[in-house]
């Protein structure tokens, strides 16, 4: 999205270098191409927890350099690393990098949050308590969340994030179909780019599986290891050769294809003067939504098209 110095966005963020967010210690790295660079990343968590006092217990960090993305957990004996994953690479434009789909699932994950003092006397699945919540009356819904944080949980992953707009497939994610269920029994998970198969889209048997259990896809498979690297420019070269990618969604009970816009705000754009009436002749390109961070404009920008006929009958 094109802009100007005018609309560049401002909002409040850390100044400092180090700091907590969501529970996770956040370490701004300049690089983190070498193993040095990596351990010196390292020493600087350290040297920040020891400063702070929170030597004795645990701490998950999160070291992010402009490219590349790595994830830590440092204790007083011990100190795990992972490997270093792509955040930013050539295909940025058209396909999530491993950086980013492995960051999404940390920080979207309860599974590093620290347990509530909440016991229950008998398992109970968490759809039933969806269920329940769908079935109660909005007063006793919200009662049921403020008493129970599992039903807290349960609630506010049922609230669309958009009125009326909710996501019908995740192609981005689950290339092979886009669909989420069925994942945790017959679901694979590629070791690179960490997007999930269902074994049956891509004729895989458990037989066929190594002996570790890994599963590489094709595109993986097939990438030269130099794409997985960034070269300044790159991104809008690759990007002018191929489409972008569509979420489909479902908006008032419509399908739609979610699709990020590029191109200069309508009111930019003399061509449009010409269309003439804009209320009956919607011309290609609209932006629709907008993504603001405190009211301020973050240049992420996206627009909802008709889903073509080759598409749907797939």
């Amino acid at each position: 999205m094109p802009v100007s110095h005018s609309s560049i966005p401002r909002w409040n963020f850390p100044t400092e270098e180090i700091y907590y967010f969501h529970e996770f210690l956040i370490i701004l790295h300049p690089h983190l191409d070498t193993t040095q660079r990596l351990h010196m990343a390292l020493a600087r968590a350290k040297a920040s927890l020891q400063l702070s006092g929170r030597t004795t217990q645990n701490t998950n960090c999160i070291i992010i350099s402009p490219q590349q993305i790595a994830f830590a957990e440092l204790s007083q004996q011990t100190t795990s690393c992972s490997e270093v994953f792509p955040l930013l690479a050539d295909h940025s434009a058209s396909r999530c990098c491993a950086g980013f789909r492995i960051l999404a699932q940390v920080l979207s994950s309860s599974y590093w949050k620290k347990p509530h003092k909440e016991t229950w006397g008998f398992p109970l699945p968490p759809e039933i308590i969806s269920e329940i919540l769908h079935h109660s009356e909005p007063r006793d819904t919200v009662s049921f969340a403020q008493s129970s944080f599992l039903a807290k949980e349960c609630y506010y992953a049922s609230v669309p994030q958009i009125g009326d707009v909710s996501v019908a497939k995740l192609e981005i994610s689950i290339p092979c179909c886009g669909n989420r269920t069925g994942l945790e029994k017959l679901g694979l998970q590629c070791t690179r780019c960490f997007s999930w198969y269902h074994r049956n889209c891509i004729a895989l048997e458990t037989s066929s599986l190594p002996a570790t259990g890994s599963y590489t896809c094709a595109t993986c498979y097939k990438e030269v290891p130099h794409v997985r690297l960034y070269h300044p420019g790159e991104i809008n070269t690759l990007d002018g050769r191929s489409r972008r990618r569509a979420c489909v969604i479902k908006i008032d009970g419509t399908t739609k294809a979610l699709r990020v816009r590029t191109s200069t705000p309508a009111h930019l754009r003399p061509e449009l003067r010409r269309v003439g009436d804009l209320i009956h002749k919607y011309p290609k390109g609209l932006i629709d939504f907008t993504i603001r961070v405190n009211g301020e404009f973050s240049g992420l920008a996206y627009g909802l098209d008709d889903i073509e006929l080759e598409n749907i009958s797939q």
